[in-house]
């Protein structure tokens, strides 16, 4: 697939060629950047750090209907309507597109969400180089790049006045072929700028963690004192894992009104005690040195044993809004030089 360049006053253009897509892009509201869809193409923010909210509601909403009922004059249940309107991803961060593929582990292991999968299958994604990493960025820790492709469709580099757009996968050609016309082929001067971009970027990533050897030393900390101490501030918010784009844990509820209702489920966090509330009262984590240890055993041991991925992007958004400055990449370093351990 061949490599393009997009001049930045032709994405007007481009966009309007895309009508049969739904366009999600990131925009600027309250001095914060969201992913929303996109009405007009000059309200888009491609210069950004991060967006607040992860993209990942697209694929996993934060409220969504699995099926709903009526009792009379018979009982009659209808499943929820699969998403099929074709969807286009807009300026995704290379650290939220790996949190997709992250993201399809679960929902795709043991039993294969159809309404998860189905918006996967319809969506394209179009990713956007990180340039200026923030500074609570850490990606490259954890495996990532800020000019990752993975789990994307087309991946798209800021040279000033135009874009190095990479063409990645089938449905990612498809969007550059439809307006063909607004693309020209890389120079030589093109692809040596794009390299020399994502050579400053990388330097740029300033925050790292060796994360080698994490893994088997918690293993050994399970009962330590550390997460007594470390869990001292920590008011139980859940904000990190509300913000986190690879966090997938979710409630089920019933909403009933006579004779009809509906079931949902929507983002809930391990990071409350009601979370783990058995029928018995019975709480397996009743304190924040439970909850909070098993956040960083779940993206650090539990998940990479089960599905052998660290579930982690280093997106740095648990650190930069925790209220109590909590930081992930500090606590890994703590976590490899604890020596007390109880059994």
């Amino acid at each position: 697939m061949d490599d393009m360049i997009i001049k930045k006053d032709k994405l007007p253009k481009w966009s309007s060629e895309l009508s049969d897509y739904k366009i999600f892009a990131p925009h600027r509201e309250d001095d914060v950047v969201i992913f929303k869809e996109m009405k007009n193409v000059n309200k888009v923010v491609l210069h950004y750090a991060n967006s607040v909210m992860p993209p990942k509601e697209i694929f996993f909403p934060q409220t969504q209907e699995l099926f709903k009922y009526e009792k009379s004059p018979e009982m009659k249940v209808s499943e929820a309507e699969l998403p099929l309107e074709k969807v286009l991803l807009f300026g995704v961060r290379p650290c939220d597109a790996r949190s997709f593929l992250i993201m399809d582990k679960l929902f795709y292991w043991d039993y294969e969400d159809h309404l998860y999968k189905q918006a996967r299958d319809n969506t394209v994604i179009i990713g956007l180089t990180c340039t200026s990493p923030h500074h609570n960025c850490f990606c490259t820790s954890v495996g990532g790049k800020p000019y990752s492709n993975e789990g994307l469709d087309v991946l798209m580099t800021d040279l000033g006045d135009r874009y190095y757009v990479e063409v990645l996968t089938e449905k990612g050609e498809d969007v550059i072929r439809k307006p063909d016309e607004l693309f020209s082929k890389p120079t030589d001067k093109d692809r040596k700028e794009r390299g020399e971009i994502w050579e400053k970027a990388e330097s740029e990533v300033t925050k790292n963690v060796e994360v080698e050897g994490v893994h088997d030393k918690l293993g050994e900390l399970f009962e330590s004192k550390y997460w007594d101490e470390k869990s001292r501030t920590c008011v139980g918010c859940g904000i990190c894992s509300f913000l986190c784009p690879t966090c997938h844990c979710f409630d089920i509820t019933d909403e009933d009104c006579g004779n009809c209702g509906r079931r949902i489920r929507t983002w809930d966090t391990c990071m409350i005690p009601e979370y783990t509330v058995h029928a018995s009262g019975y709480n397996p984590r009743p304190g924040k040195k439970n909850r909070l240890k098993n956040r960083v055993f779940h993206k650090f041991r539990y998940f990479p044993d089960r599905f052998d991925a660290i579930a982690c992007v280093g997106c740095g958004r648990c650190i930069s809004k925790c209220p109590v400055g909590i930081d992930i990449v500090e606590t890994l370093e703590e976590v490899k030089e604890v020596e007390e351990v109880e059994e």
